[in-house]
């Protein structure tokens, strides 16, 4: 039968009289890390003037050709037969003798796509989203269609804040995940590829998330709006009302670059801020305060929302209504009988179009003498909603990181169609208790048969990532009984990170508080810094680049607060959902679940390369999928590779793994 080669569409003169090999295999048994593409290799061209041609002068003096650095298209016939159909062409050397092609198809085409194959680069729309409050519950109330997901877990960040006596689930450091199976699906629709896969819709793979971004805050702080100066004075002493402070009898400065300055309507020398949009706002106040109203009468400095139609003479009835409450219309932010105070009070505000805002004196009761001093500036500003956009995700994981992942976790072996763009995927059971074909009448004899994989030893780590270096706890083992085999060694390294080993007991705080422990996945550093007052603080800082696989775990009814402290904004939500505490993120649960027909193949090993005669219709037709019974060797064997060194001859070599059961 002749040979022929096609490289871009061009008949390819060759070598008359050489063997031309060829090699099927997939992911080998030997190197479950590895997934691994048809080859035929080192295929001489000749220098015919017809090759010089269509290689662009390839291997003569002074040749521009691009041939060995481009991806080239390759068919190989043997006969009548296409053996390879959507091949790629490597052009190995040029030498005297001619040009060395090896040809590879199968996975490769699939796997070479994803090469720098970044997740900005796969339109992802539905997991594009503002990181708010409503945003959260809707996702917690659509789990079961939402593709991402804010799971209550410890993420190392503020994970509760308290307004007044009310504690709320704080969102500004929680971080989304997005599940597995929608990336997935978003993968192959980009590569053009459709997949077949026996577990799709298992509850592990359904219920499998990672997170993404890093170092995400619910918003920044935008565009100042409003900077209000009070610059050192007075108290009004016998007024019996409140001092409003933005009106006509005091010294005030403004910069306005957004919304309105209003006036009160019963009296147009007392002024407000109108807000211009509905949104977050950051309100940042500071100044002194020096209290001299009568002896024991403490002073008090006001932020009030909606005045703006209020009797100044009612004021002091508005604020004292809220005195006992967490107050949204009035927040007090200094009080004190005597000595000059300083404040600095940053407040988080959602503001609706339209609301007021300005600044209140008032004294705990009327007195006829009050030199009490204040001094303050205000800024307001609006908070720019984070939007967790399409540029954020996945830095330092690409496509290919992350698709090795899922491959690894689930012990998937893929199998190319060869006419289609097409991937079908076996687990490990399929693989060893699927379809099984008997070759004893092909059996032509043994070549050689060894006991040792030479890539494992006796314990086979699958690995984490993790805080500190010496840690292990979530990884996976296969132990191998084998005393001629190193003693440890890792088969799987992942880039991701394991959560910590001690769990999080969440205090959800409800009307009747709920205790439930959950998974810690450190996504923020905590640092602990000191003013010059030596006050404490904590700042909270990402941790860039770290990824960690996490799971639904169950949805809880129950009315909870919840909020953003940074935005200033909350609600009630009686639908929460949970990351898993249990130990389907550990790579042992995967070994135990996903590899398990495997382990036996490796205590009492046998790897057995043996001849059969097998014609090269034959040898196209079998794909590596069934499991063949050979009664010669006495039992079933995985083909791990199949290689024709001549594809015009019936013999073939077999590279078997004996199953054991």
């Amino acid at each position: 039968m002749i040979i022929r080669l096609y490289i871009n569409d061009f008949l390819v003169d060759l070598v008359e009289g050489q063997k031309v090999n060829y090699t099927k295999q997939v992911n080998s048994v030997e190197n479950p890390s590895s997934r691994q593409s048809n080859v035929s290799r080192n295929l001489l061209a000749s220098k015919s003037a017809r090759n010089i041609l269509n290689f662009e002068g390839l291997g003569i003096s002074g040749s521009t050709s691009n041939l060995p650095y481009q991806h080239n298209s390759a068919r190989l016939f043997v006969g009548n037969l296409c053996l390879i159909f959507k091949g790629s062409a490597y052009f190995e050397e040029s030498t005297d003798d001619g040009y060395r092609i090896s040809v590879y198809d199968g996975n490769i085409d699939f796997f070479k796509a994803m090469d720098n194959l970044k997740f900005d680069q796969i339109p992802l729309p539905e997991i594009t989203h503002i990181k708010n409050v409503a945003t959260i519950i809707a996702a917690w109330n659509n789990s079961l269609t939402n593709v991402f997901n804010y799971f209550l877990a410890d993420y190392n960040g503020k994970t509760f804040y308290d307004v007044a006596t009310s504690t709320h689930i704080n969102i500004d450091y929680m971080v989304p995940s997005v599940q597995c199976k929608y990336l997935w699906n978003k993968i192959f629709a980009y590569l053009g590829f459709t997949f077949d896969l026996s577990i799709y819709d298992d509850v592990q793979f359904d219920n499998n998330f990672i997170t993404y971004p890093k170092g995400i805050l619910a918003g920044t702080v935008g565009a100042n709006q409003l900077s209000f100066t009070f610059d050192n004075q007075k108290m009004i002493s016998d007024w019996p009302y409140v001092n409003w402070l933005w009106a006509g009898n005091f010294i005030t400065s403004f910069v306005l670059t957004a919304g309105t300055v209003i006036e009160n309507s019963f009296a147009s020398y007392m002024k407000c801020w109108r807000c211009p949009e509905t949104g977050s706002y950051n309100l940042n106040i500071t100044g002194t305060l020096l209290p001299k109203a009568k002896k024991g009468v403490d002073s008090f400095f006001y932020r009030v929302l909606n005045l703006e139609n209020v009797s100044p003479h009612n004021v002091r009835d508005i604020i004292n209504t809220e005195q006992n409450g967490p107050g949204r219309r009035r927040v007090k932010l200094i009080a004190g009988g005597s000595g000059t105070l300083d404040f600095d009070v940053p407040e988080p505000i959602f503001l609706t179009e339209g609301e007021t805002i300005t600044f209140i004196y008032d004294k705990a009761k009327d007195v006829d003498s009050d030199n009490s001093v204040l001094n303050f500036v205000a800024d307001i500003s609006k908070v720019d909603q984070t939007e967790i956009n399409q540029t954020e995700f996945f830095k330092g994981l690409s496509v290919k990181d992350f698709f090795r992942e899922l491959i690894w976790r689930f012990g998937l072996t893929p199998y190319t169609v060869k006419d289609e763009n097409k991937i079908e995927f076996l687990t490990w059971d399929e693989r060893i208790n699927g379809a099984v074909e008997d070759w004893s009448d092909r059996y032509q004899g043994t070549l050689s048969e060894s006991f040792i994989y030479g890539s494992y030893a006796k314990e086979n780590r699958f690995q984490f990532k993790y805080d500190k270096e010496e840690e292990d706890f979530n990884d996976g083992i296969i132990s191998i009984d084998n005393d001629n085999l190193d003693e440890s060694k890792v088969v799987i390294q992942s880039k991701t990170y394991s959560r910590q080993k001690d769990q999080f007991k969440f205090n959800v705080p409800a009307p009747a508080p709920l205790g439930i422990f959950v998974p810690k996945l450190n996504l923020w550093e905590k640092e602990l810094k000191t003013d010059n007052a030596g006050v404490p603080s904590v700042e909270y800082k990402p941790l860039d680049s770290r990824y960690i696989f996490t799971h639904k775990f169950q949805r809880t009814v129950v009315d909870t607060r919840i909020g953003s402290e940074q935005l200033g904004e909350a609600g009630i939500t009686n639908t929460l959902q949970f990351a898993n505490i249990l130990n389907s993120d550990s790579f042992q649960r995967y070994v135990n679940d996903n590899y398990k027909g495997l382990i036996p193949l490796f205590n009492n090993s046998k790897i057995i390369k043996a001849a059969f005669k097998m014609n090269v219709f034959d040898f196209d037709n079998f794909d590596l999928k069934p499991r063949i019974f050979v009664e010669q060797l006495g039992g079933e064997f995985l083909v791990d590779k199949l290689v024709k060194n001549d594809l015009t001859s019936d013999f073939t070599i077999a590279e078997l793994i004996k199953i054991n059961r």
